[in-house]
């Protein structure tokens, strides 16, 4: 079952790779660390675009366990690894992320446009503070 599984994934994600690679024409990168219940830390790479057709498109194109820091250069480090790998590192206009200090000039550190932080996130943030509610107190 596993290897139909993972014959199955591969073959999803070569379609997937080859549609990236001919209807992209620019994608908007976007991206967070964020860490699983069991305490693992990862980082999401998602690209969004619009197709020939006008349809908007939004796959996750990883997440990928992420063990080193999460300084600047090991994030700008990774975004690149994934955008080569998908071949879309000379297609990307935007990247949004959650606004944090890390993860400020990533994006423009790979030639890419970073001024864009998450609305949702910042209205999450701003609702969690009327509550009353840190970020440490959720968590546990």
């Amino acid at each position: 079952m596993t290897a139909r599984l993972d014959t199955l994934a591969a073959k999803r994600r070569q379609e997937l790779h080859d549609e990236m690679k001919s209807d992209a024409a620019a994608v908007a990168v976007t991206t967070d660390i964020w860490t699983s219940l069991s305490n693992n830390p990862y980082i999401s790479f998602t690209a969004t675009n619009i197709t020939p057709s006008w349809m908007m498109r939004s796959p996750t194109l990883a997440n990928a366990h992420m063990d080193e820091r999460h300084t600047q250069d090991n994030i700008t480090a990774r975004l690149a690894e994934m955008s080569t790998e998908w071949e879309l590192s000379q297609k990307v206009v935007s990247v949004v992320h959650d606004g944090a200090a890390n993860m400020r000039e990533c994006g423009s550190r790979n030639g890419w446009v970073d001024v864009i932080d998450c609305s949702a996130h910042k209205i999450h943030l701003c609702v969690m503070s009327a509550m009353g509610i840190d970020k440490v107190s959720v968590a546990s």
